[in-house]
Formats: C-alpha cells, structure tokens, sequence
C-alpha cells in the first residue's frame, strides 16, 4: 500500500494543464467545488433555489480568498485553516449573502451543512496529496511522504505551502478526516432527520466531536497550539456546545 500511494502522490505532482502546474491540493479544491455545485443543482431535501444558493457559494468563496490575501499581508501567511475559515468567514458571508437574496436563512443553513462535508471529504484528499495536516508518526501505520512533496516550489497561479519536511512515516489522518466527512454527508442526506434548521448544528456536532479527538493525532498546522490544545480543538470545542445548545432549544 506505501508504494502504492506514493507512486500516486508522486503522480500527482507532475500534473500539468495548459502546460502550467497544478497542485493536486487545488485540484482537489476545485473538483470539490465542482461536486457541491452539482449537488445544490440536483438536491430535493430543501426548499431553496438553485441560481441564488450558487450565487451566496460564490460570494462566500471570494470572501475567503479576499480573506485570504488580506491576511497574508498581514501576517505574512496564507495559511487555510478548514474550521476556523468556515467559522469565521465563509459561513458569515453566505449567510448574508442569502440574506441579501431574501432566502430563507434556515433553509440556507440546512444545505451547508451537506455541501460543507462534501466539500471537506474531498479537499482532505487534496491536503495528503499536498503534503499538509498530516499526523503524528507511526512505523506500523504511518506513510512516508515523497521528497517531491516537500520540495515542489512551483504551484502554478494559486500558492500552497507544504507542512513542515518529514522522512518519518506519518499517519495519514487526512484520508481519515476525509472518510468521516463523506460518511457524515451519506448520513445526513440519506438517514437523519432533524427540524428544520437543525442540520448544520447537528453537523457542527458531529464534526466538533471529531475534531476535538483526531486532532490529538494531528502534527502539521500552520495554527499555534494553546498549551496541550489546537486551536482548532478549542473552536471545535465552542462550536460543539453552541450547535448542541442550539438543537435543544
């Protein structure tokens, strides 16, 4: 198998189109944006419209990306950061952007929380293919990263940095965040059966739950750590109890 993926991520990394690099993390990202927008195109569960919903996506993504620029002049990073960007940046803009559309924020609210694992489920695919938010290592069950990965500099338009250089091997908790936020979507789409307006708090749940756990096995982030905590965990942790405080009132 720790062939077998490398001889993958190696692949990954010689893709090209129009003869221009294409990192596999943005591949992922784009194929993953591509996938959500198919989703709210053929979605039956909400009562919402898909023209408006794709509109409040796009201004929600270019939010991020202003975001983005703005803190990397800032503070010399543009780092992504899954929870905390949706947290503070891309849920806020799509909420106002429906807001300004005059849609129904519940409803709105109710188709994040299936396009934000789908999503997810995919773009973690793209962060073990780049090399970022990998785990703590492991001989028994860890994959040892090729060089190519931590040494590729050119990344086409769009700028990704690797995690810090590793020749150990490295639990691959990417692949396991991405398989939980798939099986996640499955459950919500197919199973669950919240009022309305509790889907993205059960989501928030869900992943806050997991986040708080696996991140104990996680060693690369670019976000500091707050004593034995990551800051993920710490929001993870205030996003479970406000979504749970949420689905009992």
């Amino acid at each position: 198998m720790q062939n077998q993926l490398s001889a993958l991520v190696r692949k990954a990394h010689t893709l090209t189109v129009f003869g221009r690099p294409y990192h596999p993390y943005f591949l992922a990202s784009d194929m993953a944006t591509c996938a959500m927008i198919i989703f709210i195109a053929v979605q039956d569960r909400i009562a919402i419209t898909f023209p408006t919903t794709l509109a409040a996506i796009l201004v929600a993504i270019a939010s991020h990306r202003i975001y983005l620029r703005f803190k990397a002049r800032i503070t010399g990073s543009a780092s992504r950061s899954l929870l905390q960007d949706t947290v503070l940046v891309v849920l806020p803009s799509y909420v106002m952007a429906h807001l300004l559309l005059g849609n129904s924020v519940s409803d709105a609210l109710d188709v994040a929380a299936f396009f934000f694992p789908l999503y997810f489920g995919i773009v973690r695919i793209g962060c073990f293919l780049g090399g970022c938010c990998y785990g703590v290592p492991n001989a028994r069950f860890g994959f040892i990263y090729p060089p190519v990965v931590f040494d590729r500099k050119e990344c086409g338009c769009r700028k990704f940095s690797s995690g810090e250089r590793t020749d150990a091997p490295v639990i691959p908790i990417q692949l396991i965040e991405s398989a939980f936020h798939l099986s996640v979507f499955a459950y919500l789409y197919f199973v669950a059966t919240p009022e309305r307006g509790k889907f993205l708090p059960l989501y928030f749940i869900l992943y806050g739950s997991f986040r708080f756990i696996i991140d104990f096995w996680r060693r690369s982030s670019a976000r500091p750590r707050r004593g034995p905590f990551s800051e993920a965990q710490l929001v993870a942790l205030v996003i479970g109890i406000l979504s749970a405080f949420s689905m009992a009132v």
